[in-house]
C-alpha cells in the first residue's frame, strides 16, 4: 500500500508488476507482470510438529539477492489466519513456507516481536478464490529431501521489490 511501483525480480530479469488485488490486514497481495510461465506453487497440508522450510530474501542488499532457505517446524495451528513456527527469519520476508512434500502451507510474515508466523494456505486459498483466481491443490506421497524441497520452491518464488 506505501510502494509507488513494484518490481519483481525473476532470475536476472526484473519486471514491473501491478497490484491486482491485495489484503492490507493479511499483508499479501497478487501481483501480475508480462510473463508466462508454468511455475507455480500447489498448495498442501500441514499439522502442528511437522518440518516446514522458509524461503526468501531477507536483507539482499546485506546478504546477497540470491535465495535463502532455513528450516523448522509448525509450533500452532490455532490462529483462525496464521500458523507460527519455528525457524529464523527476518522482518518483511514474505516468502513461501513449504511442507516435506513441497507444497505450499503457507506465505511467512516476520512481526516486530520476532514471532516468525505465516499466512495459512487455506486463508490464501480463501483469498485467491474469493477474486476468482485459479489455484491447486497437490498431493505428493513422496517426502523430499531438503535440497528436493528447495529445488521446487526456487521454480516459483522471486523477488518483489517496493519502490517508495
Amino acid at each position: 500500500d506505501k510502494c509507488s511501483s513494484v518490481w519483481v525480480k525473476d532470475g536476472k530479469s526484473k519486471i514491473k508488476a501491478k497490484v491486482i488485488e491485495q489484503d492490507i490486514d493479511l499483508d499479501i497481495a497478487v501481483l501480475k507482470i508480462n510473463k508466462v510461465t508454468s511455475n507455480y506453487a500447489r498448495f498442501g497440508g500441514v499439522r502442528t510438529a511437522e518440518d516446514v522450510m522458509a524461503l526468501g530474501f531477507p536483507a539482499a542488499d546485506m546478504l546477497g539477492d540470491d535465495l535463502k532457505a532455513t528450516n523448522g517446524n509448525v509450533s500452532s495451528l490455532s490462529d483462525k489466519y496464521f500458523l507460527q513456527f519455528i525457524s529464523p527469519i527476518n522482518i518483511g520476508s514474505g516468502g513461501p513456507l513449504l511442507n516435506k512434500k513441497g507444497l505450499l502451507v503457507g506465505v511467512t510474515k516476520a512481526t516486530v516481536k520476532s514471532i516468525p508466523k505465516a499466512v495459512k494456505g487455506s486463508t490464501l486459498q480463501n483469498f485467491l478464490g474469493k477474486h476468482g483466481i485459479h489455484f491447486e491443490v497437490g498431493e505428493f506421497d513422496k517426502t523430499l529431501s531438503k535440497s528436493d524441497i528447495f529445488e521446487v520452491g526456487e521454480k516459483f518464488t522471486v523477488m518483489v521489490m517496493c519502490y517508495q
